[in-house]
């Protein structure tokens, strides 16, 4: 009876583990911004992706890749960034976006950053006349992009080796 009662209290509280991470990322608000300085525009979220998967639904929005900017010559439907690393031996990667025609939705497969929640996308520049200006800024147009991708859920390996 005692180990039925610990495995219940491990499934419960696994469950409460896996809600408060849950409404972590679902608290998080997704953010859009727009580099658009120079001869070229590109398209970033909080979620680690760039460019804008509807592009060709929607060719009137912001730019997803365009190039000349103001061409409406786009080069991008959409990527996303790939951070590993080597730890213990065991590659781990997190993907911003694989190939998928819908594009980014929390959660969704292939897509394993979030936005953090109770952060910003800050805007920076080192244009003195600009509104964003900051000695801080590296370039005319910095995007600090604050994500995460702790609300992952890994799942174990499965072992799937076979004997001859």
């Amino acid at each position: 009876m005692f180990f039925y009662f610990c495995a219940m209290m491990n499934r419960i509280c696994f469950l409460l583990f896996f809600l408060l991470l849950s409404t972590g990322a679902i608290n998080a608000q997704f953010q859009e911004r727009t580099i658009n300085i120079g001869n070229i525009g590109v398209h970033i979220t909080n979620a680690g992706t760039i460019g804008r998967p509807n592009v060709r639904n929607d060719p009137q929005g912001p730019p997803s890749m365009e190039y000349p900017l103001n061409s409406g010559v786009e080069h991008l439907f959409e990527a996303g960034l790939w951070i590993g690393c080597i730890s213990n031996g065991q590659v781990t990667v997190s993907t911003g976006a694989v190939d998928d025609a819908s594009g980014y939705a929390v959660g969704k497969s292939g897509f394993e950053f979030s936005p953090l929640p109770g952060t910003n996308v800050l805007t920076r520049s080192s244009l003195q006349g600009s509104e964003f200006f900051s000695t801080s800024a590296v370039s005319h147009q910095d995007y600090i992009v604050p994500f995460t991708d702790e609300f992952t859920i890994v799942l174990a390996p499965i072992n799937r080796s076979t004997t001859t």
